[in-house]
């Protein structure tokens, strides 16, 4: 079948515009520092096998990240020193 209704939209950052159906997204984002140090957190997390420390990234830099689930094997798969 067709699919008639997507929604692209991740939170509740959302604008009305002149057309009712459709929307405007609002999203924050991230300097090019900040995503340094974010990618630079979640390697030492990952390097670490710290699964505790890879949610805190998580919920710190992505919206809406704390409920995210993560998948197993970014932990598994983590060299181990």
């Amino acid at each position: 079948g067709e699919k008639i209704h997507e929604e692209l939209l991740i939170g509740e950052g959302q604008l009305t515009t002149p057309h009712p159906k459709i929307l405007q997204a609002n999203e924050v984002a991230l300097s090019e520092i900040e995503v340094a140090s974010a990618i630079k957190a979640l390697r030492r997390a990952i390097d670490a096998a710290d699964e505790g420390a890879l949610r805190a990234v998580v919920a710190r830099w992505v919206e809406g990240g704390a409920h995210f689930a993560l998948p197993e094997a970014i932990i598994d798969q983590a060299p181990k020193s």
